[in-house]
């Protein structure tokens, strides 16, 4: 039996089974195509891989969803395309298998599942922060995470957007009434991010992201406290190499770099539990599941535009610019908040995270979005 699932497992690695998946609720039913994450269905019993990111858990809902609404499902990873010689009743999805699948199904109602910003305003954002880190540090560092632009937001009948009005204003105006957006989930549950914080802490900041440590700000945040050894800045995430060598691997004591950690863990959790606030100058995002599990924290988000939500006057704070300058603004305003000002905060990040980045509203607002936009 185990040598059999070996093979099998061996088998689909190979020659990419995984990279597909159907299912079916009837022969009679209309077909819909998926372009998106095909592993979750044979890697649904490993929670390490689970929480590794919402979207794991978030694909399996937009399969039942469509299942529910009386639809079978042709599910393939986005990146390795399979094509069906099968009547699509709709496609939806990401690039680029989102793009193959228009092109030789043309007559299906196509919805583009939009993850991150505008991807002409992506690549030129990458572009201006990487030329001004190079050009402030002396140092050639290599463009990370640009994207194909596609021609997908044409071609497109409706387009699902992950993130905020501020990800919205990143598109050209004439697609803006295509969009609409929807609140994603979060691999945390309420019930494990209960910490005991001391609110007068304004020493400890955090810094949370995985790769593109210029896209995501990593560089304006080490450039800004390295000035000031009065404060601390803890950097959760996995950096690059390049990033390192382009500051001769060398940062003060109050730069501390923690690698990758399991944001369930209780070595984040202490960390976590340290940090009134996060700081994330991010120039492009849909909407960084970083803000949202550290809220779920009951940690204040500082942020740009481009990494905040609609309600962030309410429990945060909006930078005015990707430069030191605004992030010294930020910190001067939290400086000047009482405990109970921290406090109260604190615990409404907490209510609004819970309450608004859950997998039961991602799939019931997903579920209201087919209904209304699948015909």
């Amino acid at each position: 039996m185990k040598l059999g699932y070996l093979l099998r497992r061996c088998y689909d690695k190979f020659w990419g089974v995984d990279k597909k998946y159907t299912s079916l609720i009837s022969k009679e039913a209309p077909w819909v195509y998926v372009s998106y994450i095909s592993d979750v269905f044979y890697k649904r019993d490993n929670e390490t891989y689970m929480r590794g990111h919402q979207s794991r858990q978030e694909t399996i809902e937009i399969v039942n969803v469509f299942n529910e609404l009386g639809y079978n499902v042709f599910l393939s990873d986005s990146n390795h395309p399979k094509l069906p010689n099968r009547n699509f009743k709709i496609l939806f999805g990401i690039e680029p298998g989102f793009v193959e699948a228009y092109r030789k199904y043309p007559e299906a109602t196509k919805i583009y599942y939009a993850t991150g910003a505008y991807s002409g305003h992506q690549n030129s954002m990458i572009i201006n922060r990487t030329d001004g880190f190079s050009q402030k540090h002396h140092y050639k560092y290599p463009y990370n995470r640009l994207v194909v632009e596609y021609d997908n937001l044409e071609v497109a009948d409706a387009i699902l957007q992950i993130g905020s009005k501020y990800t919205v204003e990143t598109y050209p105006k004439q697609y803006r009434d295509k969009i609409v957006t929807i609140h994603q989930s979060c691999v945390l549950s309420p019930e494990c991010t209960e910490l005991v914080r001391n609110y007068s802490n304004r020493k400890d900041y955090m810094w949370l992201g995985g790769g593109g440590c210029i896209l995501k700000g990593l560089d304006l945040v080490v450039d800004y406290f390295k000035e000031h050894p009065e404060l601390t800045i803890h950097i959760v995430g996995s950096i690059e190499e390049e990033f390192i060598k382009a500051y001769h691997h060398s940062f003060p004591s109050n730069v501390i770099f923690h690698g990758f950690m399991n944001v369930a863990s209780e070595e984040f959790m202490c960390i976590a539990s340290a940090c009134n606030f996060l700081i994330y100058p991010s120039c492009t995002e849909g909407m960084p599941g970083s803000v949202i599990t550290s809220m779920y924290y009951g940690i204040i988000p500082i942020v740009s535009r481009w990494a905040a939500f609609d309600e962030i006057d309410e429990m945060g704070y909006l930078l005015a610019g990707l430069d030191e300058e605004s992030i010294q603004l930020a910190i001067d305003k939290v400086q000047k908040l009482s405990d109970e000002e921290v406090e109260n905060l604190s615990l409404k990040c907490v209510k609004f995270a819970q309450n608004t980045y859950n997998l039961k509203k991602f799939k019931e607002e997903f579920k209201q979005y087919i209904q209304k936009y699948g015909n």
